[in-house]
């Protein structure tokens, strides 16, 4: 549709990791500064942290997999003083993990950049982007109305409005709706590729 005549190509970006000789130490270096910016009240950074927080919150996996003990952790509604002191252990575990994490992301990009390594890779690529920042192409993975990136939640199909959206799967176990899992036969995961409202 844009006219391009040349391939799609997919790199991994981990690639990048064996690349670069002193890799972890930079990254380590990226990590701590990050973090002394960020306690330091850095605006851009804490920015960057807050935009990332509640989509990390929920793809952090819980070390439990006790579905009646989840539903209250990602339960909103819930303050941390109404909820058992499990349901708190989990809830701070994952913020710990979560915060680790989203400076681990960063950092990981700021080395990605200060090395140049997509420039070098993809000599002058059109970049895309989920979020989109001066210098990249912003895409819609999905559709307008998906308020999640498909990798954070599963697909949900409305046959009465016709739409796929994105759902955090502990959102529809808690659902008052009913869903049925749709499967493909061939699918080697063997889990549902989407489920639809009934």
């Amino acid at each position: 549709m844009l006219c391009f005549e040349r391939q799609l190509r997919i790199f991994d970006l981990s690639e990048m990791e064996k690349t670069i000789p002193d890799f972890s130490k930079r990254f380590q270096e990226k990590v701590r500064l990050l973090e002394e910016m960020y306690k330091q009240g850095d605006l851009k950074i804490r920015e960057a942290y807050n935009g990332t927080l509640d989509a990390v919150l929920r793809i952090i996996a819980p070390r439990k997999n006790d579905t009646v003990l989840l539903m209250d952790v990602y339960n909103d509604h819930l303050p941390d003083d109404s909820v058992s002191e499990t349901v708190k252990t989990i809830r701070e575990d994952i913020r710990q993990r979560a915060r680790a994490s989203i400076f681990q992301y960063h950092a990981y990009l700021r080395v990605r950049d200060d090395v140049q390594y997509l420039e070098k890779v993809v000599p002058r690529a059109v970049a895309l982007s989920v979020s989109p920042k001066p210098n990249r192409l912003g895409v819609i993975p999905v559709n307008s109305e998906c308020v999640r990136l498909p990798y954070h939640g599963v697909p949900v199909h409305d046959p009465s409005r016709g739409v796929f959206t994105i759902e955090y799967l502990i959102d529809l176990q808690r659902s008052p709706l009913s869903y049925s899992a749709v499967y493909f036969k061939k699918d080697k995961e063997e889990k549902p590729f989407y489920y639809i409202i009934r």
